[in-house]
C-alpha cells in the first residue's frame, strides 16, 4: 500500500523531485514540529530504493523493495534514533553505522538512511558523522531530521542541502484538521493556533486531550500570581501533562499578554477563549519583565531535550513567573 503525503508538502516534494537524478549525498530536513517531516523523510527513502516510481516520484508501493521497506526488513535502509526516548543518539550508533554505510547496496540501487532527530545526536556523535560527510561514500543518501536543526554543529549543517517545510497556510490546515477530528468537536480552531498553525501537532492536542489540560495548566499560572499554590508542586503537574508541551503553551499565553500589554487587541490571540483572564493577569506587569520572561522560556524549551533535569527546568521558569507579580509589590 501506497503512503500518501500530507498535502501542505506536496510542493516541496515536488522541488526536491526535480533535482532526483542530482541527489546529493545528505539532506537536512527541518521545520517545526507537526509537520510531517519524518513522513516526509520516509517516503522520500522509499522513493530512493524503489525501482519503480511513478511520474510524481513516489515509491510504487508493490516491488519487492517497497514490500521490503513496509516491512522494516530492508538491507539498504537504516533509521538511526536515540536508543531510548528523551536519550541521545552516541556516538557507537554512528560508528555501526558507517561500518556498513561503505559497503556496495544489497539489492537497491542506492542506500538511504534517516537520522531521527538529527539534533537529538550528542557531540561526539554528531562530530562523527561529520567525517563521514566530508567524504561521503558513492551510492548512499543520508536524510538528516531535525525540530531543532540549529543545535546541529554548522560544521554538519554547512554539508547538507537544508530543505526547510512550512507552516501551511491556514485555510488547507483547518481545512485538513477538521476533516480528521470528530464531526461536532468544534475546537480546529483553536486546536490549530495552539499548534502554532501545524496540523499533526494541532491534532495530536486533540487526542491528548490537551484543551482540558491547558485550563488547568493556566489555573496553575492564576495560583501562582495570587501566591496560592507553590512552583514546586505545579512543576510537578507540567511535567505530567507533558513538560515540552506544557512549555510550548507558556510561549503562546506570554506571547498573548504581550499583545495585551502592548495594544489591549484581544484579536489573534493563540487563547482567544481565554482572552478575560488573561487580560487579568496582564495587569500591572511590565513590558520589559514579560519579554524577558518570554525569552527565558523559549531556552528552557531548547533545553528540555538535553540531560538536564526537566522537572528543575520546569520548576525555575514557574518561580521567574511568580516574580513577575511579587515585583508588582
Amino acid at each position: 500500500m501506497k503512503a500518501t503525503l500530507y498535502p501542505w508538502l506536496q510542493e516541496t516534494w515536488q522541488r526536491t523531485q526535480k533535482d532526483k537524478d542530482r541527489m546529493p549525498h545528505a539532506l537536512l530536513l527541518s521545520g517545526a514540529y507537526g509537520l510531517g517531516k519524518y513522513r516526509f523523510a520516509s517516503l522520500l527513502a522509499q522513493s530512493i530504493l524503489c525501482n519503480e516510481t511513478d511520474q510524481y516520484g513516489f515509491a510504487c508501493g508493490r516491488c519487492k523493495n517497497c514490500q521490503l521497506f513496509a516491512a522494516q526488513s530492508h538491507p539498504d535502509f537504516q533509521l538511526i534514533s536515540p536508543e531510548e526516548k528523551g536519550k541521545a543518539i552516541i556516538v557507537d550508533q554512528i560508528r555501526a553505522w558507517i561500518n556498513t554505510v561503505t559497503l556496495r547496496p544489497h539489492i537497491a540501487a542506492m542506500k538511504a538512511t534517516v537520522i531521527h532527530p538529527a539534533d537529538a545526536m550528542n557531540h561526539n556523535a554528531a562530530n562523527c558523522l561529520l567525517k563521514m560527510l566530508e567524504e561521503p561514500p558513492l551510492g548512499n543518501v543520508l536524510i538528516l531530521v531535525g525540530h531543532q536543526p540549529e543545535r546541529l554543529p554548522t560544521t554538519v549543517r554547512s554539508r547538507c542541502r537544508w530543505i526547510k517545510l512550512p507552516i501551511p497556510n491556514r485555510q488547507m490546515a483547518l481545512e485538513w484538521l477538521q476533516k480528521t477530528l470528530p464531526s461536532g468537536s468544534g475546537q480546529a480552531e483553536i486546536l490549530l493556533q495552539q499548534a502554532h498553525g501545524a496540523p499533526l501537532y494541532a491534532q495530536q492536542l486533540h487526542e491528548d486531550e490537551f484543551m482540558q489540560h491547558r485550563d488547568l495548566l493556566l489555573g496553575d499560572l492564576e495560583d501562582i500570581a495570587r501566591q496560592q499554590k507553590s512552583p514546586v508542586v505545579c512543576a510537578d503537574h507540567w511535567q505530567k501533562i507533558g513538560a515540552l508541551r506544557s512549555i510550548r503553551w507558556f510561549q503562546g499565553l506570554l506571547a498573548d499578554m504581550v499583545k495585551f500589554t502592548t495594544t489591549g487587541d484581544s484579536a489573534w490571540l493563540v487563547n482567544p477563549d481565554m482572552a478575560t483572564r488573561l487580560h487579568a493577569l496582564s495587569k500591572g506587569l511590565h513590558l520589559k519583565e514579560l519579554f524577558q520572561l518570554s525569552e527565558k522560556i523559549a531556552e528552557t524549551g531548547k533545553l528540555l531535550n538535553t540531560p538536564l533535569d526537566e522537572r528543575l527546568l520546569l520548576e525555575d521558569s514557574l518561580i521567574c513567573w511568580l516574580r513577575l507579580y511579587r515585583n508588582q509589590r
